[in-house]
């Protein structure tokens, strides 16, 4: 029972995720689907 609570966890966490970084603007799927991450940028501008 303690599996499923993490995994239900781990999905729920990584779809909050995505709606939140797309809310944001930040979000790009391109990226996402390759997995590359060099290309990491963060902004701080408001």
């Amino acid at each position: 029972m303690s599996e499923a609570r993490a995994i239900t966890n781990l999905i729920g966490n990584s779809v909050a995720t995505v709606v939140i970084s797309k809310s944001e603007g930040e979000f790009n799927p391109n990226q996402a689907i390759s997995g590359d991450m060099d290309e990491v940028a963060v902004s701080s501008e408001k």
